[in-house]
């Protein structure tokens, strides 16, 4: 996540989906993962705010048009505006805290997504990327996992096929679940070793 992606449709789908799913999880944190801003497009997608039609939840609406008109781009507004149900934020994963502190849902919000294998972890623009290595340990513990994935350019169902198979052969014991939203798979991994 940059700061430079708030408001943007990607961003309100986020929220949208969240809100969704505190009617299903006592307790949610996010973590970021904040990168710095690059200041190329990524994060323009603003004009759905000013259509009426994509008012799908009034207070998230109008609080991400509020940032766009005022300029306010900036995780700290987000987290400050209480648009959404969340018990923490954090910045980076390495802040995320160990049991018992663990939400009932951890929502992962990187700039691109699940591991490549052309981005080994600690090599430049890994940041962008949320790895299996971090995930595990969290699943383990019995905290369900959402993540921010960025589609590829390649066939959806294939991809959602691919990337299921990798994720339980790389974490285990869990079910996968993808929710769709315009150019995004938001990833729900669940631990099933506890149900």
């Amino acid at each position: 996540m940059k700061n430079q992606y708030v408001a943007d449709i990607n961003d309100y789908n986020k929220y949208l989906l969240l809100a969704g799913f505190s009617r299903i999880y006592d307790v949610i944190d996010v973590c970021w993962m904040l990168t710095a801003d690059d200041y190329g497009r990524d994060g323009t997608k603003t004009i759905y705010l000013f259509d009426e039609s994509k008012r799908k939840d009034t207070l998230i609406y109008d609080y991400l048009k509020g940032l766009v008109i005022s300029g306010a781009k900036d995780v700290s507004a987000i987290e400050n505006g209480k648009i959404i149900p969340v018990r923490n934020y954090y910045h980076k994963i390495q802040e995320v805290p160990t049991p018992p502190d663990l939400p009932g849902l951890l929502f992962l919000d990187p700039d691109n997504g699940l591991e490549v294998k052309s981005i080994p972890l600690n090599s430049p623009k890994s940041e962008r990327y949320v790895y299996y290595s971090d995930i595990k340990p969290i699943i383990k513990q019995g905290c369900d996992v959402l993540v921010y994935q960025h589609y590829p350019r390649v066939n959806r169902g294939e991809y959602h096929l691919y990337r299921t198979q990798e994720i339980k052969s790389r974490i285990g014991d869990v079910s996968v679940r993808h929710i769709s939203m315009g150019m995004v798979d938001f990833i729900l991994i669940h631990n099933l070793t506890d149900d």
